[in-house]
């Protein structure tokens, strides 16, 4: 299996934008909220490649999955 990189998926300013939209909970360090929106992006990766499969996200991923959708215009550009 290949590995790709999530930042790939996204402009840099759209990861440090989104980054910076989970680190607004004062108990996520910018390193825990780059690792969450990557699994983020990951999740919606995975899920877009396989649509006959609907695994969720963890309750973690969850947070940033909501996040990342409540942005709408560059969730909008990335779907």
């Amino acid at each position: 299996m290949k590995l790709r990189d999530p930042k790939t998926f996204v402009s840099a300013d759209v990861w440090e934008r989104e980054v910076k939209l989970i680190m607004r909970d004062p108990e996520t360090s910018r390193d825990e909220a780059e690792r969450l929106f990557g699994q983020t992006i990951a999740y919606f990766v995975t899920t877009g490649e396989n649509p006959d499969t609907l695994p969720g996200p963890s309750k973690k991923v969850d947070k940033g999955v909501h996040s990342f959708m409540l942005d709408t215009i560059p969730f909008h550009q990335f779907t």
